[in-house]
């Protein structure tokens, strides 16, 4: 089907949008709104990538035209708002409707409401949106912008199919686009100071303290990231979008392949910030993660460890043969990071150091190793400090002289099993006062702590907070 016989087809089955085609393009300008820059122009969408304006979407109960939507795009460069007549509200995820290019009008009047008296445009008009998108890409033809709310972004494309009708596509993440495995390789376990560092045919990596994600790198189109866990709602759970600007904007020029790795977060000079911090940030809205990240002066890394499919096949090879393949994605991708990596005896002893000392700003972690010729060889994880997944049962007081604050949580292993210890360690002020003025909000939730070892009885020695599994809570709810 061509595009104008499409876009007629869409506008001719619209409901409650009277206006055809033919007549938007007779709107008077001179009487159709106020706020227009020049009478009846036209605006040229300039060429852009990677900017941020404004968008609006105005309810229009006009006498004329029927009721519509007015989608507005304005470019704070130039303070105008390129503007579209839709017959709806935005499409949801995976739908698409037509949208009528309108003469230009000034950002002010985007938002705007009120009683346009008389004209054409005579009727009502309300605001419905008003918020800031990035436009990944615009010029005269298409326009492909991201709206960053909630914790899935909406990913939306004007595109031109000739005179003034265009298109306005909602092409967001649905279910299954990508093909996602929804899990975690299973790894083995190795206490740290066991550690084999004159195997040269084993490599170690450093354990990188973050959130398991996984990529997706399809040959000229932009990188995805997204958790190996669905979201609550049962929808892929990307973070994407709350990656640095740069990854978005960057083209993936080689082979489509799916990796795995970790995203994590660093400070001004380097170093990894607690995972606590991180899971802030990734289990926010978008527009939280990049207010918390630009609070703590942090931005966001990926660090891809492990291909698992190449030109959409998995990928079977011993660790040897991933290196190179992992060296190409952090040499094209900004705001990619390999893990540090250690493969005679002398450098693994300094990984090891490094790591245990604190050197290392990339992780405390601990370290993984990777087998490079034998790719049926899971690998084998060695924390300094091993984690384990507890349930809040209750909040207990804070000791001493510090009063407004709890002095931490009571856990147990299962659900609804036995309180075996306490947890007090690793939590903010912040945290602890929340803990005190509302206890209930956090009594069955899952936290992982780190711990020297564990009991017989359960009870973990020394143990301290890290972050929250809310996908883990009982019963479901959202994280504190």
């Amino acid at each position: 089907m061509e595009p104008s016989t499409l876009s007629r087809k869409i506008i001719g089955n619209a409901n409650n949008f009277r206006a055809t085609y033919t007549e938007l393009l007779k709107i008077a300008a001179k009487d159709y709104a106020p706020g227009l820059p020049e009478k009846g122009r036209y605006s040229r969408i300039p060429k852009v990538e990677g900017s941020t304006w404004q968008m609006s979407v105005q309810k229009h109960v006009a006498d004329v035209a029927g009721t519509h939507r007015d989608l507005r795009l304005s470019d704070p460069r130039t303070g105008i708002a390129h503007s579209w007549a839709i017959p709806k509200d935005l499409p949801a995820a995976g739908e698409k409707v037509l949208a009528v290019r309108q003469p230009a009008h000034r950002a002010s009047y985007a938002n705007w409401s009120g009683k346009i008296q008389s004209g054409y445009g005579k009727g009502d008009v309300s605001l419905q949106e008003h918020k800031k998108v990035d436009v990944l890409s615009s010029g005269p033809n298409k326009i492909t912008f991201v709206v960053p709310e909630g914790r899935v972004a909406r990913e939306m494309t004007l595109i031109r199919t000739g005179g003034r009708n265009w298109l306005l596509l909602n092409h967001s993440t649905t279910e299954g686009k990508y093909g996602i495995s929804y899990h975690k390789p299973a790894y083995g376990q190795t206490p740290f100071g066991n550690v084999d560092t004159q195997n040269r045919e084993k490599l170690l990596s450093a354990k990188i303290s973050g959130a398991h994600a996984v990529g997706i790198l399809e040959r000229g189109k932009r990188p995805r990231l997204f958790s190996y866990r669905k979201s609550k709602r049962g929808t892929p759970l990307e973070y994407t979008w709350k990656m640095p600007r740069k990854f978005n904007l960057t083209r993936w020029a080689g082979p489509s392949m799916r990796v795995r790795g970790e995203i994590y977060a660093v400070d001004k000079t380097g170093k990894a910030l607690p995972e606590n911090e991180i899971g802030r940030v990734l289990n926010s809205s978008v527009e939280n993660a990049r207010a918390v990240t630009s609070s703590l002066g942090a931005r966001l890394l990926f660090a891809p460890f492990q291909v698992e499919t190449l030109r959409g096949r998995p990928f079977k090879e011993g660790y040897e043969e991933h290196l190179p393949i992992l060296k190409k994605i952090v040499s094209s991708l900004p705001a990619t990071k390999l893990p540090a990596m250690a493969r005679t005896p002398a450098q693994k002893r300094r990984l090891l150091v490094d790591i245990s000392s604190g050197k290392l700003k990339q992780t405390s972690e601990g370290v993984v190793e990777w087998d490079l010729k034998n790719p049926d060889a899971p690998p084998v994880k060695a924390k300094i400090r091993p984690d384990f997944d507890v349930f809040v049962r209750g909040v207990f007081n804070e000791g001493g002289a510090r009063k407004g604050m709890a002095g931490g949580f009571l856990y147990s292993l299962t659900p609804q099993g036995k309180v075996v210890g306490r947890v007090g360690s690793g939590l903010s002020h912040k945290l602890k006062a929340e803990m005190l003025k509302d206890p209930n909000r956090f009594r069955g939730l899952s936290a992982k702590v780190k711990a020297n070892y564990q009991f017989a009885s359960g009870a973990l020695r020394a143990p301290s907070f890290v972050g929250w599994h809310w996908e883990k809570s009982y019963p479901k709810k959202s994280l504190p």
